[in-house]
């Protein structure tokens, strides 16, 4: 999904920089579970106060109290780094192994060199040592004296293989001005790290002929542009791809979004052939579905997610569209979304009968904080269980509406389509802003004419921060409620990762378990940057090209296998996370291609 991407990067900054903060805090932050929403402090000194009247012109208290004092606004301070100290002759990559080596033993520093992407053989990691010169001959029977080797070296700079054990009397030894990591040459392509997470590379060298498929695999990546992908042909990208536009412009005005999928399925599955196609809206979507059928791909690689667009059960336009590819033999792998922290939904409560949907307790407002100058501003979706059907069309009878205020109550924004039993009507409203100024801002759902309370769901798109309620169950995006999209959940490719704190959640709201496995993000890629300057294509949009890449690789490898098979295989060997077994956050586990 395309949505937080940018909002992700430089997060291993952030992260040590909250490490830090609860260091010098001595605080214990207790997260609460998600199975309920917890009730956060009122910022406005009454929360819980009905503040709306019983209709959308009334106001039951002056706006002016909800500026209150308990309203914290950020005071721009840094936590005191000056503590830290730093190493002159060691670069920080050799300092945090010394440290770890001092703290935890030997086994811990090679494995913190192995993180930092050192080279290590029997017990010596590969390091850069730069002397004085004239020193040459004397460091490196230092070396020696310590246990390692030199076997290359040139002018002042000698290559090393060093025991952690003996850095610290290295860095000390008269002759030695620096100890780094040595600068190694990077060629003009990126490859996701999450080909080597996920056990790719090594189904990539496999020769196995008498299964290998006679023909290239077909992928299609069905996205919303692609621009610069005429730039990476024969590198990021295979030599030629075919392209097709719904609009005639495959750039899609610009956008790297689809792009950087390509280049991940790539990386996965660098002999497939690749359909890039794009499209703008509802009304092209079939039409690109459409091509590619008639193309025959084999795999669709959708990073996607469509709002208010059906009832969230595997129904409605787009999942007819998922359907359709079914039929004709084509696996879709989508991105399950990227909202589970900015997803709410809950029935309808009015305990004081006034027509206003009542979030938690009797707080009748939903607090959001919302930023000022960008482009997009906000979406704010809703939708709710009244999906009723005639023929072919929906006819939506239970009529609720949103609103939006500022501090002040004064309306802002507001969706008040008719929902009356007429063809076509949807239980749906939208509200897209663009506030003037970054603060908090405040949402209500009116029923405006209804025989029943339903179940109310919101998705928040855009730039925005601190939402009231989360509840991340059932987060999912469409068409990940599809029975026949492989719906991809989004693991940070570092390490043992959990799964990102966005990643939307199942249930689909028929109650099946969703998503179906994870994939990687943070990952490199042209089109989003490296990771190594604090860049990365994240969400759940570059998790799923990592699951449709899979797919096609081993279609590639496994010819004599159905897709159906193929598909059994990759959830069968998903490494388990989260919940024990099937779950509704990770569903089978992070992508692994390997055997258990």
């Amino acid at each position: 999904m395309k949505l937080h991407e940018h909002e992700m990067r430089k997060r291993w900054n952030t992260f040590f920089l909250f490490a830090l903060v609860i260091v010098l805090s001595g605080t214990l932050f207790l997260l609460s579970t998600y199975s309920k929403p917890a009730k956060r402090e009122s910022r406005d000194g009454n929360a819980t106060g009905s503040i709306i009247g019983d209709s959308p012109g009334e106001r039951k208290r002056d706006w002016r109290e909800r500026r209150g004092s308990n309203v914290k606004e950020p005071d721009g301070s840094l936590p005191d780094i000056s503590f830290l100290a730093k190493e002159s002759r060691l670069d920080s990559h050799v300092s945090s192994i010394m440290d770890r080596f001092m703290k935890a033993g030997k086994e811990e520093a090679l494995k913190e060199a192995s993180s930092r992407g050192f080279k290590e053989e029997e017990g010596l990691i590969k390091m850069v040592i730069e002397v004085e010169s004239g020193q040459e001959s004397e460091i490196m029977e230092k070396v020696k004296e310590l246990g390692g080797r030199v076997p290359k070296f040139h002018g002042n700079k000698l290559q090393a293989y060093i025991p952690p054990e003996a850095l610290e009397e290295l860095s000390n030894a008269v002759g030695v001005k620096r100890i780094r990591r040595p600068m190694t040459p990077v060629p003009l392509s990126i490859r996701s790290q999450g080909v080597s997470r996920s056990g790719a590379d090594q189904w990539q060298n496999l020769n196995i002929n008498y299964l290998k498929l006679n023909r290239p695999v077909k992928v299609g990546i069905l996205d919303i542009g692609f621009y610069g992908y005429d730039y990476l042909l024969g590198s990021e990208l295979p030599s030629t791809v075919t392209t097709y536009s719904t609009s005639g412009d495959i750039t899609g005005g610009g956008e790297y979004h689809g792009t950087a999928c390509a280049e991940i399925v790539h990386d996965m599955a660098p002999e497939a052939s690749l359909y890039l196609v794009n499209f703008a809206d509802d009304v092209e979507f079939p039409e690109a579905v459409d091509y590619l059928i008639s193309q025959k791909v084999d795999v669709i690689s959708h990073s996607i997610g469509w709002f208010n667009a059906g009832p969230g059960d595997g129904t409605g336009p787009i999942c007819q569209e998922v359907d359709r590819a079914a039929s004709a033999g084509i696996v879709w792998v989508t991105a399950a979304g990227n909202q589970a922290d900015s997803h709410w939904e809950g029935n309808f409560a009015d305990q004081n009968s006034n027509d206003w949907n009542e979030f938690y307790g009797t707080d009748e407002l939903y607090r959001i904080y919302l930023y000022s100058g960008y482009p997009f501003g906000i979406g704010i979706l809703l939708n709710w269980d009244d999906w009723a059907v005639s023929g072919s069309h929906y006819v939506s009878s239970q009529d609720y509406d949103l609103y939006l205020y500022n501090r002040n109550g004064v309306r802002v924004a507001y969706s008040v389509d008719e929902q009356s039993g007429l063809q076509d009507q949807t239980p749906t409203e939208a509200i897209y802003y663009i506030p003037p100024t970054s603060d908090y801002y405040y949402l209500a759902i009116n029923r405006y004419s209804a025989t029943r309370s339903v179940k109310l769901e919101l998705f928040f798109i855009g730039y925005f921060s601190d939402t009231e309620y989360v509840v991340p169950q059932g987060s999912l995006v469409i068409p990940a409620d599809s029975r026949n999209a492989l719906a991809v959940g989004a693991a940070y490719w570092w390490g043992n990762m959990p799964l990102e704190p966005f990643s939307s959640w199942g249930p689909t709201h028929d109650g099946r378990t969703k998503p179906d496995l994870c994939g990687y993000d943070g990952v490199d890629t042209w089109a989003y940057g490296l990771w190594d300057d604090g860049y990365g294509f994240y969400g759940t949009s570059a998790a799923a090209p990592h699951v449709a890449g899979a797919v096609a690789l081993l279609k590639s490898k496994l010819g004599s296998y159905s897709l159906s098979q193929i598909v059994n295989i990759i959830k069968s060997r998903a490494k388990d996370m989260e919940d024990v077994g099937l779950d509704n956050k990770s569903g089978n586990g992070r992508l692994n291609l390997l055997k258990k």
